[in-house]
């Protein structure tokens, strides 16, 4: 096995916190991991992206190589990274900011209302959260149960606090991802 991901959007989406849950997920499970983050001098607003590598081998090398999926939390990097995309990539898109283009359907789709779900959720900043649980849903690349533990690992003690909005977010894109599967 061997899992790249591209994670982008605008910086403040939580694109860089979502790919080092993930990575962390990974570990837990003792993957071989990589998280490489690229982001604009804007801390809010700019563009942001990483790329998490999940494999059951060495990586040789934290670049992308060949994405198996993508997460696109805004529509710029839509446009930027579509084109990267081979055919059949799992595509997840905040269909709450992102619209989907004709080129999209030659990709497994999900769009999936993050920011919605997010606030159904209880916790309106967790869109993330909600993407990164659609991406687990529809890939089964690592188990809940590990997200579960890796975002009471990665959250600060300042910010504990929050692991329980966040744990519910992620279930809540879980949940819309298997139902998306399943129809």
């Amino acid at each position: 096995m061997y899992h790249q991901v591209l994670i982008a959007g605008f910086g403040g989406q939580g694109v860089l916190s979502c790919g080092q849950i993930l990575a962390l997920a990974g570990m837990i499970e003792n993957r071989n991991v990589t998280w490489m983050p690229s982001y604009g001098p804007e801390q809010r607003g700019g563009t942001a992206r990483c790329v998490v590598t999940l494999a059951d081998r060495p990586i040789g090398s934290p670049l992308a190589e060949r994405l198996s999926a993508a997460l696109i939390f805004n529509q710029p990097s839509l446009a930027k990274f579509l084109p990267q995309l081979g055919d059949g990539t799992l595509l997840i898109l905040n269909s709450c900011i992102v619209q989907a283009t004709p080129a999209c359907h030659q990709h497994a789709l999900y769009q999936v209302p993050a920011d919605t779900i997010a606030r159904n959720a209880g916790f309106a900043r967790s869109g993330n959260m909600v993407m990164l649980g659609a991406y687990v849903g529809a890939s089964g690349i690592v188990s809940v149960e590990s997200v579960h533990e890796a975002i009471g690992k990665y959250l600060p003690p300042a910010k504990a606090h929050l692991a329980d909005a966040n744990r519910r977010a992620l279930d809540a894109g879980l949940h819309y991802a298997r139902e998306l599967k399943a129809a």
